[in-house]
Formats: structure tokens, C-alpha cells, sequence
């Protein structure tokens, strides 16, 4: 079993020796920007943390974590685990001369101080429980519990929220208007029943993208409280489209049958 895995992280003192039971980064009460970078995709995937709001960051865009995820993944570096030295000096066997790279960045909350540490992750060991690993790109190598591995994940869809939607359904949703390339002006319907909001719960994107955009529709959904939140559209394939949410920088991709459940026959 093969598993190349480079990571830079900021915040990390381990001062392992051989056989110690260590965290590989003990403090978690800090601001945190981890960045995941996988040789094979040109675009690193980057989880900021700050005052427990996590946020993944791509270009000028700042889409919401599945908070469940980081704290799993931040739970598991800050737990006491076995460290076992391996080799003092580097080679090749290991599989640490390539693989994904993660970076973790540090703020003290009070001094403003910045701290980061490189890791660099290779091979499990035959038996898949273990994994080699070394504290930067030149120093000893150790190995410890395989578990961590799993958690280190370079897709964006893996981190993303799924359902942008979802926070509109609690709020009273009075009526909806809906303007297309192929019409000339918006048209307005009040709303009669829950259809929207079921609409609304079950809208889920697959992915998050920074193609350019040009919106081909539009719904603007108008709440009794006197907000109004817009959501467009545009095609990419016939299976996909990409979305996005109060004219905002943040632009995923859907499944036209997510569109589908839209009830626009309405209009």
C-alpha cells in the first residue's frame, strides 16, 4: 500500500526521540491557516481558522468548512501518540521525496506571534497501521499511527458545506422572482406553499471552481423580514452548472437536477 504524503505544518514542536508518546501539535487555541497541496492539482486547498469559524479559501473566495472535519483533523494532531524513530538520515525507501504538502500557519491570539513546522509523511509500512514520516524535509525519520493519513485531504469537495441553502429555510420566505436569458423582464410569484423551502433544504453542490462566471438565471427570494437573497446560474456542461449565492465571489458546482428541483414551471 502506497501513500505519498508531504506536509508543512505551522504551529508543530514535536521533539521526537525514539518511542515517545507525543502530539504532533499539542496547542490548538491559535489561528490556523493549513494549506494542503498535492503535486498532481495546481490548486492547494486552504482551511483557515479564526475565532471557530473555518473557512476554505480559494483566490478572493471564502466558502464554508463542514466544521466536523477540521475538528476531527485537529483532534487527532493535538492527541498523544506513539512516535518510533526510524533512521536518523534520509532515504529513499520511506517514500518521503514526494507526495502532498501541508502547510500550517500559526497566530498567537495575544502576542501576534507566527509559528510553523514542516512535516513530510511517506509510505505506509506493510502492514498499513504505520506510516513513515520526518519533522521537516531533512531531518530523522519516524513512524507513528497511520490514522492521520486519512484526514489529510487535498479535494476541496471533501471540506466544503454541501447545502449553501439550507440557513434560508428558518426564515419566511414570502414570494420569489425569476429572470432568464430567454425572458425580458423578472417575473414574480408569491409564494403558496413549502415547495420552495423543500427546494431550498435539498440543494446540494458537488464542488467549488473559480471558472469565469456570466449569469444565465436568476432567483431572487424575497423574506419577510425585508432581506432578499439572490441565487444564479450558468451552464458548464449539460450535467453541471455553476452557482452562485448573493452576488458574492463564491461560485460552486451543481448538478443540473439540483436546478431541477427548482419548481420554475411556476412562472
Amino acid at each position: 500500500m502506497r501513500f505519498l504524503l508531504a506536509i508543512s505544518i505551522s504551529l508543530l514542536t514535536c521533539g521526537c526521540t525514539a518511542n515517545n508518546l507525543v502530539a504532533l501539535w499539542p496547542d490548538t487555541t491559535d489561528n490556523l491557516v493549513i494549506s494542503i497541496i498535492d503535486p498532481a492539482s495546481s490548486v492547494p486547498v486552504i482551511l483557515a481558522n479564526n475565532e471557530n469559524e473555518v473557512r476554505l479559501l480559494l483566490g478572493n473566495a471564502a466558502y464554508s468548512v463542514q466544521k466536523e472535519k477540521w475538528d476531527v483533523l485537529v483532534n487527532h494532531l493535538a492527541a498523544p501518540r506513539t512516535v518510533s524513530l526510524v533512521s536518523t538520515h534520509q532515504e529513499g525507501v520511506y517514500g518521503l521525496e514526494s507526495g502532498i504538502r501541508v502547510h500550517i500557519r500559526a497566530t498567537e491570539s495575544h502576542t501576534r506571534k507566527i509559528r510553523d513546522k514542516l512535516l513530510v509523511f511517506g509510505l505506509l509500512d506493510p502492514t498499513g497501521r504505520e506510516v513513515f514520516f520526518m519533522e521537516d524535509q531533512t531531518g530523522p525519520i519516524y513512524r507513528t499511527d497511520s490514522d492521520i493519513v486519512s484526514l489529510l485531504r487535498a479535494e476541496t469537495a471533501f471540506w466544503i458545506h454541501k447545502k449553501p441553502l439550507e440557513e434560508l429555510v428558518r426564515y419566511n420566505l414570502l414570494s420569489v422572482s425569476y429572470l432568464s436569458e430567454r425572458i425580458g423582464k423578472p417575473l414574480h410569484i408569491p409564494i403558496t406553499s413549502d415547495e420552495w423551502k423543500s427546494s431550498l433544504a435539498a440543494f446540494a453542490v458537488t464542488d467549488i471552481t473559480n471558472i469565469p462566471f456570466r449569469s444565465q438565471h436568476t432567483l431572487q427570494f424575497h423574506f419577510a423580514d425585508h432581506t432578499d437573497v439572490m441565487v444564479e446560474w450558468m451552464s458548464v456542461t449539460p450535467e453541471f452548472v455553476a452557482v452562485r449565492i448573493e452576488n458574492k465571489t463564491e461560485l460552486y458546482i451543481a448538478s443540473t437536477d439540483m436546478i431541477d428541483t427548482f419548481p420554475l414551471d411556476n412562472f
